[in-house]
């Protein structure tokens, strides 16, 4: 009998779990009550589990758009700071003016908390349409599309964040993709293994089959989590 490797990751934990189901509902298990309850309890959390995968991708998203107007808040700095040394003192004079306002938030701006980065970033957009600084905008060539950029990245945040808000709270109502992921891999394990193991020995013309092919499964799925530590050990060795 075997059993699904400790290092499985989640993805792994849930295609296996699909590949297993897909196995058991070409089989009539409808006289068999156990069978019945570990089916539904299987497809259960495993659709729990494939809910929670699609809920870090969009974590994931949101990192990388808090990365997208970290890059716009960059630009507009160094636009600023580089021309300050410009030949011409009409623009640097301008950007003096700007990066004044710049340097009220600094760059540690984006190095804060989401709510906190958010704030500061709104709060310098504002202070950019005070007339003064508008004007002083107006003698630097192409900033003006620059704090259009910013404006765009900070609002395409916003709507991620909300969407994350809206993500925890129905987290306080589910358990994480990697508490499932421990779950389905115990019930694999722990309960649908061993009955069918036994059942196999006990009745094999029923059993036998699904037992072998769940076993095929779990050992294709050890053998690609095996190969890929192999390799993380391997790119060490390299790094080092």
């Amino acid at each position: 009998m075997y059993l699904i490797h400790s290092r499985s990751y989640v993805e792994d934990i849930s295609t296996l779990a699909t590949a297993i189901i897909e196995v058991l509902k070409r089989l009539d298990f409808s006289s068999d009550v156990f069978m019945t309850m570990q089916l539904a309890k299987l497809e259960e959390s495993n659709n729990n589990l494939t809910e929670a995968i699609d809920e870090d991708i969009e974590k994931s998203e949101l990192s990388n758009k808090d990365m997208e107007r970290d890059n716009a808040f960059r630009t507009l700095y160094y636009e600023a700071r580089t021309k300050k040394m410009w030949h011409d003192d009409n623009i640097a004079n301008a950007a003096s003016i700007v990066m004044d306002v710049i340097e009220k938030y600094g760059m540690e701006t984006i190095r804060l908390a989401y709510p906190i980065e958010s704030a500061k970033i709104n709060a310098l957009l504002t202070d950019f349409n005070k007339a003064e600084i508008k004007t002083a905008i107006a003698q630097l060539p192409g900033f003006s599309s620059l704090i259009e950029q910013l404006h765009a990245q900070q609002q395409n945040f916003e709507v991620g964040h909300s969407s994350e808000l809206d993500i925890k709270i129905e987290e306080s109502k589910i358990l994480t993709a990697s508490r499932l992921k421990s779950l389905v891999r115990n019930q694999i394990n722990s309960e649908l293994m061993l009955y069918l193991n036994a059942m196999a020995k006990a009745q094999p013309e029923v059993f036998m089959v699904p037992n072998d092919k769940i076993n095929a499964l779990i050992e294709e799925n050890n053998s690609r989590v095996r190969n890929r530590l192999k390799r993380n050990v391997k790119e060490k060795d390299i790094q080092n």
